[in-house]
């Protein structure tokens, strides 16, 4: 009898610990989903409302850690919406900005089409007094 106990709480151990294991499991996939989710509504309100609070947190994301279309969500943004920080995430996307170890290697792997595009996005940037593009444009030392 006592190892029938013992057996009935080693299984009621194991099942709550799988249990626990299987619901952290199930939260990451939740979370994940949701993630993903946020970023697709984000992206609805930047490119569909001109919403600069959602662009920016995309924005913010993409400097972290790269994910597929900002470049797309960024000329549309500049484009349609004529947001200023768009303009300059044009430049960051078409020079792998946030990836680079100096300026010299910017524009190293660009056609000159593509640098002169993310050049022009960065001085249009500028002229909307973004702070960030004004800085860049004084270190490459690329004023017009």
């Amino acid at each position: 009898m006592r190892r029938f106990y013992i057996n009935m709480l080693l299984l009621v151990s194991f099942t709550l610990i799988m249990g626990c294991d299987l619901m952290t499991n199930r939260n990451v996939e939740v979370t994940m989903n949701n993630q993903h989710g946020a970023f697709k509504q984000l992206k609805h309100l930047a490119i569909k409302k001109g919403d600069t609070i959602a662009y920016d947190k995309l924005s913010t994301d993409y400097m972290d850690s790269p994910y597929d279309g900002f470049l797309q969500t960024a000329l549309l943004m500049a484009n349609k919406h004529d947001y200023s920080k768009a303009y300059r995430d044009v430049f960051y996307c078409l020079t792998d900005f946030y990836h680079k170890e100096s300026n010299q290697e910017l524009f190293v792997e660009l056609d000159k089409k593509t640098k002169q595009m993310a050049l022009d996005y960065l001085h249009i940037a500028g002229n909307k007094k973004e702070m960030n593009a004004i800085k860049i444009i004084n270190e490459l030392d690329i004023n017009r």
